[in-house]
């Protein structure tokens, strides 16, 4: 379960206090309520986003990062082991086209001009929905709640009209209609192409 707090960067299973989780969930529904009256102990752990690094791949372009090494985001997108599958399907592809160890530095070059965008991106909507989602009671999570409310009742046309960037319908489409292996045949077929010219 996860809300603000806190705990040690760093330190995994730090041992939590129970009576204060069971405090930040005392007005959820009465089932979670009492699941949580079943436990007896609890850890926490800093979850943490990365901010955008300046590059992925090494200037010797045989080292590349990818997945929470290169994007590590926070879990309200739910798409931190999506994106590093995603990385490694990419990587993968880019590599397969790799004819010698000189072909390294383009081909991942290549990959983190495609993913970096896209994984910077879904790491800013994640970021933006921890802070949408944790608004404490007052006028702002009242007004969050009923935008949240009215998604079902409206078409939600663009993700900027949407408070919770995990349901708009622009960005449902992009998470999961995203050709990862297409958009790395598109861009190689695409540099290959400016290159010969």
């Amino acid at each position: 379960m996860s809300h603000p707090g806190n705990a040690i960067v760093g330190r995994w299973n730090e041992p939590g206090n129970v009576a204060e989780m069971r405090k930040h969930f005392s007005n959820w529904d009465p089932v979670i309520q009492q699941v949580l009256s079943h436990i007896e102990e609890c850890r926490k752990w800093k979850l943490a986003y990365l901010p955008p690094l300046e590059k992925w791949v090494s200037d010797s372009g045989r080292v590349v990062l990818i997945g929470d090494a290169a994007h590590g985001m926070l879990p309200y997108m739910a798409q931190g082991a999506a994106v590093s599958i995603k990385d490694g399907a990419a990587l993968a592809e880019c590599l397969d086209r790799a004819v010698s160890v000189s072909d390294l530095q383009r081909l991942l070059s290549t990959f983190e001009m495609i993913r970096k965008p896209r994984c910077e991106a879904i790491a800013k909507s994640a970021l933006a929905n921890a802070d949408v989602w944790h608004l404490p009671d007052g006028p702002a999570q009242q007004r969050r709640d009923r935008e949240m409310g009215n998604i079902g009742e409206k078409e939600v046309k663009q993700d900027t009209e949407n408070v919770d960037k995990w349901s708009g319908r622009d960005q449902q489409r992009g998470l999961f209609g995203y050709d990862t292996v297409g958009a790395v045949r598109v861009m190689i077929s695409r540099t290959n192409s400016e290159s010969r010219s």
